[in-house]
């Protein structure tokens, strides 16, 4: 029931930051012929909608500007053949929610922390377990000490997603359902029309996590990503 409810006001608040989105980037999704119609319509249209529709967003507006929470859900189905190279076949739900917590008192200090719950259903070949399902792990967790968007350096450690090299670098494996998330100490140096980071990282243990990994990943190195 409580995952339900959790569901609920996270689809909400998808749903309000689509319509936030189309308030304020009207021509992102549309060629330049319809544009203003499609904004006008846009407008209008979300207007129309009542507060208690989007209750996280309402509830973000309520909060104070250094305090945010939001989410993702994601559902697929899948229906693979050739088990274990086998005539065996199955059909099955994959369910991953993310609930996520930001606070940043100033500037340049952010604290932020997530958790995901990963599962699957109606499965009968494969089993209930990494890949698959990892039930409310702790996601993100990390402090973070300057701005990313400017200023010259930034600083962060805990619990991070790392992704670099469209993912042939590192990266979480998002294709999966659990995915993979990185103990991190990281130092990022920004200049204009580059940034340079220098981390080291290990990917985060139990319940297999590191399915997947690649040897580097699976032990701390130092990494400069440019």
């Amino acid at each position: 029931m409580r995952r339900c409810i959790v569901l609920v006001l996270l689809f909400s608040s998808c749903m309000a930051q689509q319509r936030i989105n189309a308030q304020t980037v009207p021509n992102l999704n549309v060629d330049s012929g319809s544009s203003s119609n499609s904004s006008s319509a846009g407008a209008a249209g979300a207007d129309d909608f009542p507060d208690w529709l989007f209750p996280v967003d309402y509830l973000n507006r309520s909060l104070p500007s250094w305090f945010r929470i939001g989410g993702q859900y994601r559902g697929r189905l899948e229906g693979p053949t050739g088990i274990g190279f086998t005539s065996t076949n199955d059909f099955y739900l994959l369910d991953r929610l993310r609930v996520n917590l930001a606070i940043q008192p100033k500037d340049w200090l952010l604290f932020y922390g997530e958790v995901q719950d990963a599962r699957i259903f109606f499965n009968h070949h494969i089993g209930n377990a990494n890949p698959y399902e990892d039930e409310w792990t702790l996601w993100q967790d990390y402090s973070q000490v300057g701005i990313s968007e400017r200023g010259w350096v930034d600083a962060l450690a805990g619990r991070e997603v790392l992704s670099f090299g469209d993912e042939r670098v590192i990266g979480p494996s998002n294709w999966s359902n659990v995915g993979r998330t990185f103990n991190v100490a990281r130092i990022d140096l920004h200049h204009p029309g580059y940034k340079v980071s220098v981390f080291t990282a290990s990917v985060v243990p139990g319940g297999g996590s590191t399915d997947g990994a690649c040897p580097c990943c699976a032990s701390y190195r130092w990494l400069i990503s440019v």
